[in-house]
């Protein structure tokens, strides 16, 4: 397997700490949104052009091409596994990890959220933002959000803008 599935399959299971994330992921849908809010989350930071393309799903930003890689990452993770424990990320991915390790950690549940509804949030966040060229801390950003969003309260979504703004 490639050297950039083993390192998906580290950062899926160092974030979430989830030692085997990719268990019965084909048939997981919070553990595809998971998988798919964290890289989006991940690659926004970076600011990253490169990556995977994203548009917007139901469930917020969606990449099919990393969906593809996922589901073969799943296919084969007994194998990458094994690759997975004995690699070690440089200091600058350790970093990265430990960022969105801060994402995870969030007590998301005092806002009556699960993990996924936390990323999904946060994720289309930063999506919409980027779309309509709102700054994170830009008055018209929650209502837009709420909009493509209904389901969040304005609570969870000034929240996760604040959130979103600290870091």
């Amino acid at each position: 397997m490639a050297v950039a599935n083993v390192a998906l399959y580290k950062l899926l299971e160092e974030v979430t700490g989830d030692l085997d994330f990719f268990r019965d992921f084909e048939g997981d849908y919070r553990k595809r949104l998971i998988a798919q809010k964290l890289v989006y989350l991940l690659q926004s930071h970076m600011d990253s052009k490169k990556g995977w393309a994203f548009n917007w799903y139901v469930a917020g930003p969606y990449s099919p091409a990393l969906a593809r890689e996922l589901f073969s990452i799943a296919e084969h993770r007994e194998e990458l596994a094994e690759q997975a424990r004995k690699a070690r990320f440089t200091e600058t991915a350790a970093a990265k990890v430990h960022h969105l390790q801060q994402y995870v950690k969030f007590d998301y549940a005092s806002l009556g959220l699960d993990l996924a509804g936390w990323l999904e949030l946060l994720g289309s966040v930063v999506y919409v933002a980027q779309w309509k060229q709102i700054p994170l801390g830009a008055e018209p950003l929650g209502g837009e959000v709420k909009k493509v969003k209904p389901k969040f309260t304005v609570g969870q979504i000034k929240e996760a803008i604040s959130f979103l703004q600290e870091r």
